[in-house]
């Protein structure tokens, strides 16, 4: 079975005869600085991205922006009613701000909590949030590991 390769600006650009900067300043909603997309156009980008079901890609944002948007969390992994309702309150809070979470349960043990925080490094996070630490050494290991990486690290021990 034969993948089918994601839509892309180029491919909304060539359906709708504008050029790439054109369809990337409507859909990025930037047409309003100092080049403006008439109207027309921009609804006829707008129609052709929704006709060819075109979802930004968030890798090639990240490259060009030099940010994530994503907040990685590291919890811990005993599952809690508590922690639940920590995690819902800071996505929501995460989303009101234009962010998303990763979420990563560490294990009870040290090399576990570098693999993870690893993993987050690795996708480029903008932020990380921990939440209660098995260990009482981590937060000392976990500022140590993430600190050369990003400057956002909030502990949240209870």
């Amino acid at each position: 079975m034969k993948m089918k390769m994601p839509v892309r600006m180029v491919d909304v650009a060539r359906r709708a005869g504008v050029s790439v900067s054109t369809v990337g300043l409507v859909l990025n909603n930037a047409g309003s600085g100092s080049r403006r997309v008439g109207k027309e156009t921009a609804n006829k980008v707008r129609r052709i991205a929704e006709e060819l079901n075109y979802t930004p890609n968030l890798a090639a944002q990240q490259l060009i922006k030099n940010k994530s948007a994503i907040i990685g969390v590291l919890m811990d992994p005993r599952p809690s009613e508590e922690n639940s309702i920590r995690l819902s309150e800071i996505e929501s809070r995460a989303r009101e701000l234009g962010y998303h979470l990763l979420v990563m349960h560490e294990q009870p043990r040290p090399e576990h909590v570098r693999e993870c925080i690893n993993e987050l490094l690795g996708r480029g996070i903008d932020g990380l949030i921990c939440v209660h630490h098995v260990y009482p050494h981590q937060p000392a290991m976990v500022a140590k590991l993430v600190s050369a990486h990003i400057g956002n690290v909030i502990f949240y021990l209870y």
